[in-house]
């Protein structure tokens, strides 16, 4: 987590109780490779940020998959219409390699 803190303090120039607070919110979440952190059908309920490994997002049309995103260490992974309108996802995120996502709720 030293890498929040660097962003925390360092960068954003808080104090490191605001850190602590919004680590109280987190969930570690862990995936293996061809695993999914969201699919199809169901609505979005956190924002993430990938600590390690990779991600892509993909929707299927019939039987063919079109990639639309890639999730990378140091980036933030959502399906950012669901999570912001609450409805079902029509997208699936899934991992490439064994992958660990720092996640924080919407509620």
């Amino acid at each position: 987590m030293d890498f929040l803190k660097d962003i925390f303090i360092n960068k954003l120039g808080l104090e490191i109780h605001h850190l602590e607070k919004f680590i109280s919110l987190t969930k570690i979440k862990t995936l293996k490779k061809k695993e999914f952190l969201i699919q199809e059908g169901t609505v979005c309920e956190f924002i993430g940020f990938v600590v390690s490994g990779k991600l892509r997002s993909y929707v299927q049309n019939d039987s063919v998959e079109f990639n639309n995103d890639f999730y990378l260490q140091n980036s933030l992974v959502t399906a950012y219409t669901s999570y912001l309108t609450r409805n079902p996802t029509n997208c699936n995120i899934e991992a490439l390699a064994d992958t660990g996502i720092i996640c924080i709720t919407y509620k």
